[in-house]
């Protein structure tokens, strides 16, 4: 994980990397929410949310 700051809102985010290889962009401060664990159980889990659903800027989606 390294962090830095978003170019379009100014946010500090962390860029992680998936088990794919992919790298994403998530909210620096972690939230609780409601899933399911690696065993399958429902309960309280704590996370990053992507930064793509956050972006107080986000980019202009084209249109078509």
């Amino acid at each position: 994980m390294s962090a830095a700051t978003c170019n379009r809102c100014g946010e500090i985010i962390i860029w992680v990397t998936l088990q794919n290889g992919e790298k994403v962009p998530v909210d620096f401060i972690k939230v609780q929410f409601i899933g399911r664990n690696e065993d399958g159980k429902m309960g309280y889990l704590e996370g990053r949310l992507l930064h793509w659903d956050t972006c107080a800027n986000p980019p202009e989606e084209d249109a078509k």
